[in-house]
């Protein structure tokens, strides 16, 4: 293969003519030894070969690099003189690539490997008598996207191109002339601008919403890819029929040098595309063709979510531990103080503290008559006017929120966490393959030997429920898959990811009308088609935004509530309930000293004697003489 930039191919024209034509070559000089029959009897077409090329680099291909690929049968001076030349350039992906033949066949062409042809082809020969048909349908000529052949007809240049989804597929574009040639355009017209009516084999996997579902069953089949699909045939003028599986249930892995599950049904050809998006990798990119992404995603963990804290600890949770210890503290020392200034009147630590703690429960307290003392009340007042509204302020939110433990954030909190695996389903998709090669990857490197395939994705589902195992997966499909198939609302997804991803229809390799159904779901994508379609199929998954216009949402946490209000149930207030029985226990026990101790008292009292009443004031917090 000889490939030269536009500075370089009038060079190799004039070596081409001087070679034809019979003059010294390269220090090497022509004879009919040399030259087989063949050759010589095509000199007069080849030099006009050569001159409609140097014509085609003036015209069609004039801002294009040209590659030059050399039948394997010509001349070897020919074949070694231009590979002399000193100027040379690799090719890029617009290059036009001019292969000038005596016999037209992969194996006389260099023209790279049969699945990876060039993508603009000129073919020139330079000899008549061709089968034009069989030249063009030859199948390593299949994936090459601008086609173009150019050959003597009764003594001048006929060029031809094909039109595979039309018949007859041999399309005649005229006479060479450079006047008639000028652009691009004429010289290559689109191949596959309209399909004829061609019916598509579509290879699809039904359980992957919002791509490919059923919303009820024994309903049609809807989705994004669905809706594409629809759009494309109707204005490429194609048919399509889909198959709702893979004969082995799998998306597709290489296996001993073939591909399973929905990738090798399109391998083989029974397919032409696959209607499900997949991710690139390496595997694959050698294997297929892939279109335009049609959605971006995510590969995230989904782990069960934490158990909310226990709800009889309501009470206490408003404050902290150094709270709680800090007013603790507080009411001992502000009791002290009291008692210290109340001893004249013989008071005692347990009655000058419940004289403060009356006011942390917002009772009123009878006033003090004492100077020494208001200033310790008006403070004492102030404290618990802010702890009071503090506590109640925190315990409305306790009570209408639920409360977790931390929840993992990132892959590093995750690979620290030594009791929680990662699990996937293995059925042959982008992630279970990747978990597969743990040890390659950088981002799976730390999780290696603790990662678990299971065979079925209800036990990975499983495995996620009961808090043992990570689920690792596409963040779409897995969040409308645990909420809609499996009925679970007790997950979160871990918000760093392992990779973002793109999905995208894959074709078989060397499929060069690919490049028409890319053109048009760019447009989709780029005018918000697609997007739209996507937001319309998640509202349709979500059952309580269809019911009801609102509420939880599959890219949502499952228990957020939409702004609604929620009734408080035993379970908010059972701390509460557990602290009045505490209190009746309690009450019954110092009930009963107390009767206990009134008997003793009344055997020894006087018959008729009445105990004096008892007043609780910071000036006199002793019964009256």
């Amino acid at each position: 293969m000889i490939m030269t930039p536009a500075t370089a191919v009038p060079k190799l024209l004039l070596f081409l003519t001087a070679a034809f034509q019979g003059e010294a070559f390269g220090g090497i000089k022509r004879s009919g030894r040399e030259w087989s029959e063949q050759a010589a009897g095509v000199a007069v077409e080849a030099e006009r070969a050569v001159k409609m090329v140097r014509q085609v680099m003036k015209g069609p291909a004039r801002d294009r690099t040209l590659t030059f690929s050399l039948d394997t049968t010509l001349p070897a001076t020919v074949r070694d003189a231009i590979s002399s030349l000193s100027q040379f350039q690799s090719p890029v992906t617009d290059s036009l690539h001019v292969a000038l033949f005596f016999n037209l066949s992969h194996q006389t062409i260099n023209l790279g490997s049969v699945t990876h042809p060039p993508r603009h082809l000129l073919l020139v020969s330079l000899r008549s008598g061709h089968d034009v048909t069989s030249l063009l349908t030859q199948p390593w000529l299949s994936g090459v996207q601008s086609l173009a052949l150019v050959t003597p007809v009764s003594g001048s240049l006929a060029t031809y191109t094909l039109l595979p989804f039309c018949s007859p597929s041999l399309h005649y574009l005229g006479h060479w002339s450079p006047h008639t040639f000028t652009t691009w355009e004429s010289l290559f017209p689109d191949r596959f601008l309209n399909t004829c009516h061609t019916v598509f084999h579509v290879a699809l996997k039904l359980e992957d919403p919002p791509y490919f579902y059923r919303r009820r069953l024994h309903s049609q089949p809807v989705g994004v890819s669905v809706n594409i699909l629809r759009a494309l045939s109707t204005k490429l003028n194609f048919s399509y029929d889909v198959t709702e599986d893979s004969l082995d249930g799998t998306w597709g892995v290489l296996e001993g040098g073939e591909w399973s599950g929905l990738l090798g049904m399109v391998n083989r050809g029974e397919y032409n595309f696959t209607g499900n998006g997949f991710i690139k990798s390496w595997e694959r990119r050698e294997a297929f063709d892939f279109g335009e992404p049609i959605y971006q995603d995510k590969v995230s963990v989904f782990l069960k979510k934490p158990v909310s804290v226990q709800a009889w600890m309501d009470l206490v949770r408003p404050f902290s531990v150094g709270v709680w210890a800090a007013l603790l503290v507080a009411l001992l020392l502000s009791s002290a103080f009291f008692t210290l200034q109340a001893r004249v009147q013989r008071s005692n630590m347990s009655v000058t503290s419940l004289y403060l703690v009356r006011v942390l429960l917002s009772q009123s307290t009878p006033p003090s008559g004492q100077p020494r003392s208001r200033l310790l009340v008006s403070v004492w007042l102030l404290v618990c006017l802010i702890i009071t509204s503090a506590f109640t302020s925190n315990l409305v939110g306790i009570f209408t929120t639920n409360t977790f433990p931390a929840p993992i954030t990132s892959l590093s909190q995750l690979a620290a966490q030594t009791t929680i695996r990662l699990t996937t389903p293995d059925y042959g998709s982008f992630t279970s393959n990747r978990m597969k090669r743990a040890e390659d990857d950088v981002s799976l490197r730390r999780f290696q030997g603790r990662i678990d395939l299971f065979p079925l994705q209800c036990e990975a589902v499983a495995g996620m429920t009961a808090g043992t195992h990570g689920f690792v997966e596409v963040a779409t499909h897995t969040m409308i898959m645990l909420t809609t198939k499996y009925k679970k609302r007790n997950w979160y997804r871990v918000k760093e990811a392992f990779l973002t991803v793109e999905m995208s229809w894959v074709y078989k390799k060397g499929t060069a009308w690919k490049t028409k159904l890319d053109e048009n779901i760019k447009w989709l994508k780029y005018t918000g088609v697609i997007e739209q379609w996507y937001k319309m199929e998640l509202q349709h998954l979500d059952v309580g935004k269809k019911r009801q216009g609102r509420g939880k949402g599959v890219n949502d946490d499952p228990d957020t509530t939409g702004g609604r209000g929620r009734p408080l149930t035993t379970s908010h207030l059972q701390g509460l309930f557990f602290l009045l029985g505490l209190a009746w226990v309690f009450s019954i026990v110092v009930f009963l000293l107390e009767k206990t101790h009134e008997k003793m008292c009344c055997s020894f009292c006087p018959i008729g004697s009445v105990p004096p009443p008892f007043h609780l004031t910071p000036d006199s917090l002793t019964p009256p003489s």
